[in-house]
């Protein structure tokens, strides 16, 4: 009974999301009514997420009765169901109340009931207690927050004008970011998918392989190529580490690494999808959104920014696996799979990149870059061709993600509307001001620890707005505005993903490397914690976020940053070449300090003892060991 409900289910969900995908095909090149399309929009998501919501309910239920099994799923469908009435109202009334808003009648304020209650709980389902419980508090606070003494309280607002603004209208509330989950993420992320399904996985793991054996340690090379390259197109960490982990954890295993070890290789790793374009996760579309810019224009800046990331894990594990003594990978490349999978790769990835250059809207680039998917299957041998099933799946599976990707979009709405209205920022912002001592680097830095505190359980991109909600307009007042800002929030809205009690990056590594949680989230944080300079060198050195501009300039703080993160992880790994005593490691640390005040200072003194300090360190580290090397030589060569 239960297979035979979950696959009806599935069918359901399948035809309802390609009905709704030609829905948004028809409106991306069809003039409509803005009011009438963005409902229909959020009415699309809510019936494939009850359907979804259901479906999963039933997989996670082990009953032994029908009594059981209607127990759990009677809750979720009321749920659906009443979130699917309720946005069919609001679509056919949405001209009307565009009109009459905020004096919404008593009717109007009834279904806007239903339509915020229902939609939090099934944000509850899909995203977890966490979230769900902010955004109620939210939706409490914007309804009867004056009761609240100041600074925290705000002026009295009417019952209809808070739930018109809440999402009884087309202009605030839950369509808050509709524009974007519709316009730009939909169809970029379907197009994402629909790469997974043409083979992009087997191709990055054979390119991983292929680099593995030419460098020691290189059986974490397919971690690394491989979840950066399928990142970048999913750009979620979590989902990335069950996608990829499952094939380079196990072959990180057989090679003799811990299993802690290779978890935390494939968390750092998956997480570099988040910063890496074309998709990077949801928050880039959410900053282009706040700084009224192009998307391409953001994923672009953020380029040094990932490959430096990329740059301080690889150091990291490449330390770590030399330290622990492992070889090279010695693992047969498919070559066949390259030389097919790799072009169709290419032109896909490439024309959708350059359709974005050149300002395309990111859902038409999504599209024209879903076409030619297929197209380029005729360029292939049929060994390499997807069966029908494995490109249904990844379509069924493209809008799975999507699905819950739009749904976070429209319930973090409300909270955005209602630190707006509410101006809930300002008055936190006043508060802290009397607290906080005004040093700009002790305000980044607590900054830095709100995001990893509230992205403990909580998606990236609603971490990263909810850190931008409440701390940009108290960090504007010290200076600290535009692009630089945003990126450093979400430089460590994405760490949240890697930072105990938390981590769901490393919880997910860790259960499929049959791992200790804690191990693993040591073992992630020595791989990922230089890494942190990248977020402190974007505020501080703005060239850095100046691409496609290049200039010396950048090339040069660019070096900076890399030589500051090979010598932290030389400090915490306690080697480089040979062993490090804890004399040479606190000398190394040391010159990161100095380099880590240059960066943001730009002191000549402080440059120039990290220079000369690290000049003298990997110097005495080099001769040292070429001593030892040949004090061995000799002494095996007497024993000859």
């Amino acid at each position: 009974m239960k297979d035979r409900i979950i696959l009806y289910l599935d069918k359901s969900f399948f035809y309802s999301g390609l009905f709704f995908t030609g829905y948004m095909l028809f409106s991306a090149f069809h003039a409509q009514d803005i009011a009438f399309y963005q409902s229909m929009f959020i009415l699309g998501i809510f019936i494939l997420s009850g359907l979804l919501a259901i479906r999963e309910g039933i997989k996670k239920e082990k009953f032994r009765h029908g009594f059981a099994l209607w127990l759990r799923l009677i809750p979720i469908m009321v749920i659906s169901v009443f979130a699917v009435l309720s946005t069919v109202y609001l679509s056919i009334h949405a001209p009307r109340l565009d009109q009459i808003q905020p004096y919404i009648t008593d009717l109007d304020l009834w279904i806007g009931w239903f339509l915020v209650i229902s939609m939090i709980l099934l944000c509850w389902i899909h995203w977890g207690a966490a979230l769900a419980i902010i955004i109620g508090i939210s939706t409490i606070y914007f309804f009867w927050g004056h009761h609240l003494s100041p600074p925290l309280g705000h002026a009295k607002l009417p019952i209809k004008f808070v739930m018109s603004y809440m999402g009884m209208n087309t202009t605030g509330g839950i369509f808050w970011m509709v524009s974007v989950a519709a316009d730009q993420i939909y169809f970029l992320v379907l197009f994402a998918s629909l790469l997974l399904g043409a083979g992009i996985l087997p191709l990055v793991m054979e390119v991983g392989k292929w680099a593995g054996n030419h460098i020691k340690g290189g059986a974490a090379f397919p971690a690394i190529i491989g979840s950066s390259m399928v990142g970048s197109v999913m750009g979620q960490a979590v989902s990335n580490v069950m996608l990829t982990g499952q094939l380079t954890i196990p072959m990180m295993k057989k090679k003799g690494f811990h299993p802690s070890f290779a978890g935390a290789i494939e968390a750092t790793a998956s997480s570099c999808g988040q910063f890496m374009p074309p998709i990077m996760g949801e928050s880039a579309f959410i900053i282009a959104a706040f700084l009224n810019i192009s998307y391409i224009s953001v994923a672009m800046s953020a380029l040094p920014a990932a490959l430096l990331y990329v740059i301080g894990i690889t150091i990291a594990i490449l330390l770590g696996t030399r330290l622990r003594g492992f070889g090279y990978l010695n693992e047969a490349v498919e070559w066949g799979a390259i030389y097919n999978l790799l072009p169709a790769f290419l032109v896909s990835f490439v024309t959708v990149l350059t359709l974005l250059l050149y300002y395309i809207s990111p859902g038409i680039c999504g599209i024209i870059g879903s076409i030619t998917i297929p197209l380029m299957f005729f360029f292939r041998s049929k060994k390499y061709i997807p069966s029908l099933k494995t490109f249904l799946d990844a379509i069924q599976n493209g809008f799975e993600i999507v699905t819950v990707l739009c749904l976070l979009l429209i319930a973090i709405g409300p909270v955005a509307q209602m630190a707006t209205t509410t101006n809930v920022a300002g008055a936190l912002g006043l508060s802290l001001s009397r607290i906080l001592p005004e040093t700009p680097f002790f305000l980044l830095f607590i900054c830095m620890l709100v995001a990893l505190i509230v992205g403990m359980g909580l998606p990236t991109p609603a971490c990263y707005l909810m850190t931008a909600l409440f701390l940009l307009p108290f960090l504007a007042e010290y200076g600290f505005k535009g692009l630089q800002i945003h990126f450093f929030i979400f430089y460590f809205a994405v760490f949240s993903a890697l930072t105990p009690p938390v981590a769901v990056a490393a919880l997910a590594g860790s259960r499929i490397a049959g791992a200790r949680f804690l191990d693993v989230c040591v073992e992630t944080w020595k791989i990922v914690g230089p890494t942190c300079t990248i977020g402190y060198a974007l505020v501080y050195n703005k060239v850095l976020i100046e691409f496609p501009k290049i200039s010396l300039a950048m090339g040069y703080w660019f070096w900076v940053v890399v030589l500051l993160m090979i010598v932290s992880s030389i400090a915490l790994y306690g080697f480089f070449l040979r062993k490090l005593n804890i004399l040479e490691r606190m000398i190394a640390g040391g010159c990161y300090m100095a380099g880590f005040i240059y960066m943001v200072t730009h002191s000549p003194m402080a440059a120039a003892i990290f220079y000369g300090g690290s000049a003298l360190i990997f110097i005495w580290i080099i001769v040292t060991h070429l001593r030892e090397k040949a004090r061995w030589a000799n002494k095996v060569g007497g024993r000859n």
